[in-house]
């Protein structure tokens, strides 16, 4: 299924939103170009990341709006815990590393719950 300019409007102002509701204040790069996913985002050594919808969508069981949305949602999540994640595949990282990382998550997610 086509997405279309409309669809990555509302896909860009879902992220900014979430964003913006739990604190998440980096820099955003918003892009709406052929991926072989639905959807990602992509973090960059200078801490922005780059959130994508594809123009091309798996064909989708609900209302295309409501898909859109949980796409959005669900990049803003990996956003949300990407440094955790960064850590967990870095070779040489500490035990003390991601016990601080884990730490900084839950205090966020503890603001937001």
């Amino acid at each position: 299924m086509k997405t279309t300019k409309k669809d990555f409007e509302l896909f860009k102002s879902e992220c900014l939103r979430l964003m913006n509701e739990w604190k998440l204040n980096q820099i955003s790069i918003f892009e709406h170009k052929y991926i072989s996913s639905d959807a990602k985002c992509a973090f960059n050594s200078h801490g922005e990341v780059t959130y994508c919808l594809s123009t091309d969508v798996e064909p989708i069981d609900t209302k295309k709006n409501e898909y859109i949305k949980y796409l959005a949602k669900h990049e803003v999540i990996h956003c949300l815990i990407g440094n955790f994640a960064g850590l967990a595949s870095v070779r040489f990282t500490t035990e003390d590393r991601m016990i601080d990382e884990e730490e900084r998550l839950v205090r966020h997610l503890q603001k937001l719950l």
